[in-house]
Formats: structure tokens, C-alpha cells, sequence
């Protein structure tokens, strides 16, 4: 038997379906009747650390149902493709123009990061070479606007962490909806059941046979 994809970290349910593990293999089992075992060389038991990855692009995020399995038989080569959605973004060019619009929106929260920074740092800086000499009270009042500065610092990044997440969350957003309509229009084609993230924490292996990243990149890219 060819496996074309090797998984690890799989969460321990979705859409119906269980994971369990038996003598060190993982097996997926959607209850049919009599029940379907469909066995994965799988090995590891930690869960999903990131939702990022969202298990699957389980059959174009469900649209292709899982159930035609035959009772104890393994997924034959094809059954199971995988997209890098990190190459997706990289490479197509709704991706380049949200990482790029992402960054431009982003400009003017960091370059008012960075110039509270390099102002704490030459307080900071001042305050250490100068305090020898400088009295009691001029040593005090430093220190505080030091603190000042510094909490203003720290205010200034955790909104810019804010803001970076709203607006990449939107990007993402956008990006994902042209992506899951080009993926099932692709999938026409390859009659995959499930479409897997193609990262190492999920994915260990995959043959390039069952890559549909660049034909997803093209199809972005026509469309």
C-alpha cells in the first residue's frame, strides 16, 4: 500500500469523526453501520497546538463528504492531498497584495513603537551616565519620566499587537474565502476527499503527487 501523507497532531475530533490509537497507531473511525477503520501510519499523541492549521481542509473545509469508504479498507493514493497554505500566501498574488497591504496598515503603529523606544532608551541612557552627579531630586524626577515613558512604551505595543491581529485576521479572512472557492473548483479535477495543511507540525511527509499548492497558486492567479 502507497501512503502518500504521513499525520501527526491530529485533534481528537471533527465533523462526526473519532481519532483513537491502538499499539502506537492512530486510526480515524466514522461510525457507519458497522463502523469504518481507516488506518494512518501515525505516531505521537500531543494535540493540535494551532487552530491556525485548522485540521483539514477536511474534503474543501467539508464539502466533500467522507463516506464512501469501504468497511476496512486504507485511504488508496489520491484519497488525501495537501495544500502549504504559508507557499499560497507567498506566492500568489492575493497573498503578496494582503501581506502588503497588511504592512502598509501596520506602518504607523510601528514607527510610533519605534520612536517611543529609542526615546526610552536615551532617557534610559542618560539617566545611568548622569547619575552620579545629579541631586536627589533631579535623579527622582528622571526616574519617573523614565517609568513613564516606559509604560506609554508598553501601551503603544500591546495596541499595536491589537491592531496586528484585527487586521491580519481580516486579511487571512479574505485570502481564505477566494482560496476555498479556487481549492474546490481545483478539486473537480483531483477528487481529493480531504485537503491537509501542508505544515510539519500536522503533515510529515507527502508525495509531491498529492501537492495541489502550485495548481492552487496558478488557479488564484487566473481567477
Amino acid at each position: 500500500m502507497d501512503y502518500p501523507v504521513v499525520f501527526r497532531d491530529f485533534p481528537p475530533s471533527f465533523g462526526g469523526f473519532s481519532i483513537f490509537a491502538s499499539s502506537g497507531t492512530f486510526f480515524l473511525k466514522k461510525v457507519l453501520g458497522s463502523g469504518v477503520d481507516v488506518q494512518f501510519a501515525l505516531g505521537g499523541s500531543s494535540l493540535f497546538r494551532n487552530f491556525n492549521m485548522l485540521v483539514v481542509w477536511a474534503a474543501a473545509f467539508l464539502c466533500l463528504p467522507v463516506l464512501s469508504w469501504a468497511q476496512g479498507k486504507t485511504l488508496p493514493l489520491g484519497e488525501v492531498c495537501v495544500v502549504s497554505m504559508q507557499r499560497v500566501v507567498e506566492g500568489s498574488r492575493i497573498g503578496k497584495a494582503a501581506t502588503s497591504s497588511l504592512e502598509a496598515d501596520m506602518q504607523k503603529s510601528k514607527s510610533r513603537v519605534e520612536g517611543l523606544k529609542a526615546e526610552t532608551e536615551e532617557l534610559r541612557e542618560n539617566l545611568r551616565k548622569q547619575s552620579a552627579i545629579l541631586s536627589a531630586e533631579a535623579l527622582e524626577s528622571r526616574t519617573l519620566t523614565l517609568q513613564r515613558k516606559e509604560r506609554e512604551l508598553g501601551v503603544a505595543l500591546a495596541e499595536m499587537r491589537q491592531e496586528f491581529l484585527r487586521k491580519n485576521n481580516e486579511s487571512v479572512a479574505k485570502v481564505m474565502k477566494q482560496t476555498n472557492s479556487a481549492l474546490k473548483e481545483l478539486n473537480q479535477e483531483h477528487k481529493c476527499r480531504f485537503v491537509l495543511e501542508r505544515g510539519e507540525q500536522f503533515v510529515v511527509y507527502a508525495s509531491s503527487r498529492v501537492d495541489l499548492t502550485e495548481d492552487l497558486i496558478k488557479m488564484l492567479d487566473k481567477n
